[in-house]
């Protein structure tokens, strides 16, 4: 068991000196969904196990080979999962956010096939290993939550790969902002256009010109490095069919997750 109280009343006197309280306030674990699914007697045996970490775009939360010390449950951050080639480029292969947890490949092995890192700040739930073993032998409720969302991200995944092949550049610009918002708190996304182009593999003029028709129809409003929806409904009107199939498997696997627990 995990005795870390006053190691965690440490680590938020940290955080507390470097950010805002307002941002401090309304980090709960439950922020996370899948942590918010647990059943109450299992949500708070683990959350004195839990630390909020805050963390900074660009940050490495572990690299390819590596074994998997911690993993993380997102509040309102975004983790890219990304796969380096022979030649040295690097493809993003998943986004993770309030949605999921980083480091979903250890219920196989420890041992991570993708590199971690941070593409929007904020924060996050950080668990070890070690406790979130224990917790498995404990209880059956967060592997079968853990094992949905591994089927839920393997999913879009899939998805993704049809979107890409069979949609226009426009359609897929416009699933991946709706999809990225879903993942975090509020309308606003500290991205830039040629990060968008890369996570999509398409040129970058493709993307700017998408981003100028949006602006143009008053649905976002960009300023250097940040993007702000403005009007979302005009984004669902101009998606494809991928996002609404992802939200409808992400409701469906939260259902099965839940509806298998032990009663």
């Amino acid at each position: 068991m995990c005795d870390i109280k006053q190691t965690n009343m440490w680590q938020m006197s940290i955080l507390k000196q470097a950010l805002p309280c307002s941002d401090l306030l309304v980090q709960t674990p439950k922020n996370n969904k899948l942590l918010a699914q647990l059943p109450p007697p299992d949500y708070e045996r683990l959350v004195p196990c839990l630390e909020l970490r805050s963390l900074s775009a660009g940050q490495e939360l572990f690299d390819m080979g590596e074994n998997i010390q911690h993993v993380y449950f997102p509040t309102n951050c975004i983790v890219s999962l990304t796969i380096a080639l022979a030649d040295g480029y690097t493809a993003d292969t998943a986004m993770i956010g309030k949605d999921g947890m980083v480091g979903i490949g250890v219920l196989g092995n420890p041992r991570s096939f993708n590199r971690a890192y941070v593409r929007c700040s904020g924060f996050a739930y950080r668990l070890s290993v070690n406790e979130l073993n224990l917790e498995f032998m404990r209880t059956e409720s967060l592997m079968r939550i853990l094992l949905s969302a591994a089927r839920e991200q393997i999913m879009q995944m899939a998805q993704s790969s049809v979107c890409a092949r069979y949609h226009s550049i426009e359609q897929q610009v416009v699933k991946w902002l709706l999809t990225t918002l879903d993942k975090i708190d509020g309308d606003s996304i500290t991205i830039t256009q040629g990060e968008i182009a890369r996570m999509l593999g398409v040129r970058r003029e493709s993307v700017s010109m998408v981003m100028g028709k949006l602006i143009a129809f008053c649905a976002i409003a960009c300023t250097r490095g940040k993007l702000k929806v403005v009007d979302k409904a005009r984004l669902l009107s101009m998606s494809c069919e991928c996002y609404e199939t992802i939200r409808r498997n992400q409701t469906v696997f939260s259902k099965l997750a839940i509806d298998s627990m032990p009663a």
